[in-house]
């Protein structure tokens, strides 16, 4: 994976930011539907719960790195772009829907970290 496409697709993905939860879902499989997946798409059952799944994963592996105090698309994006490479996503060809990925998960990451800070308040 070049660096260049790495910053390529942080850098679209921090245009997502400030949508909500909801919204970047929608986007992320408009875009995605777009591509017309082909060949080992990583898709099983619904691709709604598929997709969640995956986000769930790639979140909790972001909060048990001890380095992480907030979120930033930087952060995230290494993880899900090494995900999408292992199950063969063409990054190229999904810039843009895995751009929005990134955000997603970013937000969910952030909402997730404030959880946590807001129980240890209690």
């Amino acid at each position: 994976m070049s660096t260049e496409l790495s910053q390529e697709i942080e850098q679209i993905a921090e245009g997502y930011m400030g949508k909500s939860s909801d919204e970047l879902f929608r986007l992320f499989l408009t875009e995605w539907s777009k591509v017309k997946p082909i060949g080992k798409t990583p898709v099983r059952g619904e691709a709604r719960d598929f997709w969640v799944g995956v986000k769930d994963r790639l979140v909790a592996k972001a909060i048990k790195n001890p380095a992480i105090v907030t979120a930033t698309v930087s952060t995230v994006v290494g993880e899900v772009l090494k995900w999408a490479l292992t199950v063969g996503i063409d990054l190229i060809l999904y810039k843009i829907a895995i751009a929005i990925f990134v955000s997603w998960i970013t937000l969910s990451v952030l909402e997730e970290l404030k959880a946590q800070k807001s129980s240890k308040r209690k």
